[in-house]
């Protein structure tokens, strides 16, 4: 008995004394030895990543610490994104939300709102990437800028966006929009989703008013008011326009009876297959007319309707007074002007309102690069004929103004053979 009392005090002793050295370290390593805990922080972190490690590699199959390294866009700290589950080169490949990307130009961006656009990263519109320069995005949808110049020989420009709805570029400025057309703001206007020439840079009352000379005049035919939306002056006698309607597209254009002829009073529109609108905008084409090569020009016209011969030109030309007055008697009352003069426009006295719709080429511009170049609109009109002669085929050309420079304001020319595929004008329509 007294030996089990003896073995168990002893234990007892050896029990304390364990505890006692036990208690002895945790106060040292607590209290005294901040170095020892920074030690066991950084022991205890350590272990738990490398359960946290050893725990994906299990569930993730092939997951590696690469696909952690390498997933190092920034994120919110309430944004928990997807690992991905593949192995992949981070030299060339990065991870976002559990899909690995290709970078762009070594560089990683966010998928959602960022692409790679040539080897740059750029922000998206919808689903498209767009280039920042000379793109913008509005409403979901990417634009092309407008690439508006500043001098003369647009030397100086810049890249500007605009409102896709009210606006759109039109030459080397951003213009308005009529319709779905866009109109210079600074010289036209729009009624009715139709474009109009101010006269002298101001509007005027299109149903009552005609723009003589610069100056919005009260419509007078003889000293009678007419309306010259519907209705036109012709020597002295006002006279409603008429219409055809051409049944391939639904154009509908306005007719005028002049001498012995019916004309449209309006350049023929039709989107035939290798015609041209000016500068290859269609505004123009939809008040200048379209502009067609000799060989189009022949079969353009709509039934019942046909491209003049010379002859019928000069019939024309005889009915209102010649040479001489053809000029002013047959231009529109606005929209003519030799580099901006308005002394260009005409007395429109038969309701012909001839515009100044230019021409077109394909060849080289004054020895320059080959192209397709459009020239003087504003200036002149030119009109194809049916007739050709060993000469050529004859064109009516009607310049801006009687100028030393040009000669006679309104002539007959003819136009050698070699130009007919790569020359593209204005067709009037006389009828059968």
């Amino acid at each position: 008995m007294n030996k089990i009392k003896s073995v168990l005090f002893v234990a007892g002793i050896l029990l304390a004394l364990v505890f006692t050295f036990s208690c002895s370290s945790g106060d040292d390593g607590g209290g005294s030895s901040g170095e020892n805990n920074s030690s066991n922080s950084s022991s205890s972190r350590n272990s738990s990543s490398s359960r946290n490690s050893s725990s994906s590699f299990v569930n993730g199959g092939s997951s590696s610490s690469i696909n952690s390294s390498s997933s190092s866009l920034v994120q919110s700290s309430s944004a928990v994104l997807k690992e991905c589950d593949v192995i992949f080169n981070p030299d060339n490949k990065f991870c976002y939300d559990g899909t690995v990307y290709d970078k762009c130009g070594g560089k990683t961006y966010n998928p959602t709102t960022q692409g790679c656009l040539a080897d740059e990263i750029e922000e998206k519109c919808g689903n498209d990437v767009y280039s920042q320069f000379d793109q913008f995005c509005y409403d979901g949808s990417v634009y092309d800028k407008c690439k508006v110049c500043y001098d003369s020989k647009c030397r100086n420009y810049d890249y500007k966006s605009y409102n896709p709805l009210k606006q759109g570029c039109l030459a080397d400025k951003i213009g308005g929009k009529c319709g779905n057309d866009v109109y210079s703001q600074e010289t036209e206007f729009c009624v009715d989703n139709r474009i109009y020439d101010k006269c002298d840079g101001m509007e005027y009352p299109l149903a009552t008013h005609i723009c003589l000379n610069g100056v919005a005049t009260p419509a007078k035919c003889n000293g009678e008011s007419y309306k010259p939306l519907i209705q036109y002056c012709s020597n002295g006698t006002v006279e409603n326009y008429g219409s055809v309607t051409d049944a391939r597209d639904g154009k509908k254009y306005k007719t005028v009876v002049i001498g012995s002829q019916t004309w449209m009073a309006e350049n023929l529109n039709y989107a035939a297959e290798s015609s041209r609108c000016y500068d290859n905008n269609t505004a123009y084409c939809n008040k200048y007319g379209s502009l067609y090569n000799w060989e189009t020009a022949n079969i353009a016209c709509p039934s019942n309707w046909h491209l003049p011969s010379k002859e019928e030109w000069e019939i024309l030309i005889t009915a209102v007074g010649g040479q001489e007055t053809a000029s002013k008697f047959l231009k529109a009352t606005s929209g003519w002007g030799y580099h901006g003069n308005a002394s260009g426009n005409g007395e429109d006295k038969y309701g012909f309102s001839a515009l100044p719709g230019g021409y077109a080429y394909e060849g080289n511009d004054n020895g320059g690069y080959w192209g397709f170049y459009f020239k003087d609109i504003v200036d002149s009109g030119y009109w194809w004929s049916s007739s050709e002669s060993s000469l050529g085929v004859y064109r009516l050309l009607i310049y801006t103004y009687n100028d030393p420079n040009f000669g006679a304001d309104v002539g007959v020319n003819y136009i050698g053979r070699v130009y007919l595929s790569s020359h593209f004008f204005s067709v009037r329509c006389v009828q059968n």
